[in-house]
């Protein structure tokens, strides 16, 4: 008789291997990949559910699950596919989008839907901030992937792909302090308080993150074989986000983004032939890492997702999507371009504005996190619903729309 671990391992396989059978289908009627994922996670516990057989899956599964598997994985990844060169061209623009426009997002966010659904006891402020900071990642891959398909200025791939690399790490790190408030109510610090825990957490996981890359770069250098290279990454990737975490109390996806940065730094200044060879090596291992990743989040979500979401809390979904939509559109037509007055940066045009608005997807990071909220939070159910509503947008109306309109304008 198969137990709970047996049947999620059985179950999750198979729908791995239906999703894979499709996947060539989807690509044809160009509906994300992951649109399919959540489709066939859903149908699949649906089927499940019926015939009387539970996973065994609970709240504090996806918790460990999210944030000890799947998120070093995802920034790792992402960080690993940086071109540096291009990434430090642009810096100054990526940090604009991922910091002072990250923090107006969820300021909009959390107004919106504190105010919208106007319910104070079932709906609080922190349930409200905590919701905001998971909905203002984003994860723009399927946009990337047209955007080199139809040869794309270099600026428009990196600066999406830049923003959501550091934007996705900050809203990590504050969801985790935010949650960190709920589960342990006696020790709920002050505003001032969360802004300097935000500050040390984050500064301290890249200085760890940064030292131990340094090691990493030395071993890769020292050695010779791409594979060593490989378990280099693989190594330091986890033993980075441990030891951030565990040792010294700081991020550790802060951590993790800044060795993934300066390995991916080794690897694409290294000269010889043994380090070219050990990006192709690094690279594809890392990638099937992220697809499996990416693939695990939103089949979960697909799992986890009930009707009622759609039928009982469609009031609150409505207001996550316009208010994330609402906060992309003040941070990229209004504010953004104050930005670009300077003297050392180009303006945007009209078109790289919309493209820029159409690429903030929200996608793997805003479903595992809404995955991983606690039962403690009040509230945590439409936080959730509010998170997979929003995702749901996005893989079926917001990308299919963007990639017909990039496919129109790029494509003359």
């Amino acid at each position: 008789m198969l137990g709970a671990v047996e049947w999620g391992i059985l179950a999750f396989s198979v729908l791995m291997i239906i999703a894979l059978l499709i996947e060539p289908l989807a690509s044809r009627l160009r509906i994300p990949f992951n649109a399919i994922l959540v489709l066939i996670g859903f149908a699949g516990s649906e089927v499940l559910v019926g015939s009387g057989i539970d996973l065994g899956l609970r709240w504090h599964h996806f918790r460990d699950l999210v944030l000890f598997v799947l998120i070093p994985v995802l920034v790792f990844s992402a960080a690993l596919e940086i071109n540096i060169r291009q990434f430090l061209r642009q810096l100054y623009l990526i940090i604009i989008l991922s910091i002072p426009l990250f923090i107006l997002s969820v300021a909009v966010i959390a107004i919106i839907l504190y105010t919208g659904i106007g319910s104070s006891s079932q709906f609080p402020v922190v349930a409200a901030m905590i919701c905001a900071v998971l909905l203002a990642a984003t994860d723009p891959a399927a946009v990337i992937v047209l955007l080199e398909k139809l040869q794309a200025p270099d600026r428009m791939t990196m600066l999406l792909e830049g923003e959501s690399l550091l934007n996705d790490a900050t809203a990590i790190v504050l969801y985790s302090i935010l949650v960190s408030v709920v589960i342990m109510p006696e020790t709920s610090p002050t505003t001032g308080l969360v802004i300097l825990e935000f500050g040390r957490v984050l500064a301290g996981g890249v200085l760890t993150g940064m030292l131990l890359g340094g090691f990493a770069g030395l071993m890769i250098r020292f050695f010779s074989k791409p594979l060593h290279h490989t378990v280099v990454s693989l190594a330091f990737a986890y033993l980075s986000y441990v030891i951030a975490e565990s040792v010294f109390h700081v991020s550790g996806v802060m951590s993790v983004l800044a060795v993934g940065l300066v390995i991916t730094h080794f690897l694409q200044s290294g000269s010889s032939g043994n380090t070219a060879s050990g990006i192709r090596t690094v690279l594809p291992f890392w990638g099937v890492l992220k697809y499996i990743a990416s693939a695990l989040a939103f089949l979960l979500v697909g799992v986890t997702v009930n009707l009622s979401f759609f039928t009982d809390l469609w009031l609150p979904l409505l207001a996550g999507i316009a208010a994330v939509l609402l906060a992309r559109g003040l941070s990229v037509y209004l504010v953004l371009p104050v930005f670009t007055l300077t003297p050392w940066t180009n303006s945007l045009t009209w078109h790289e504005k919309h493209i820029l608005f159409g690429g903030g997807i929200r996608g793997a990071v805003t479903a595992a996190l809404a995955l991983s909220l606690p039962v403690e939070l009040e509230g945590w159910q439409i936080a959730q619903s509010i998170g997979y509503g929003v995702v749901i947008f996005s893989l079926f109306i917001q990308t299919p729309l963007l990639n017909l309109y990039l496919s129109r304008h790029l494509s003359d």
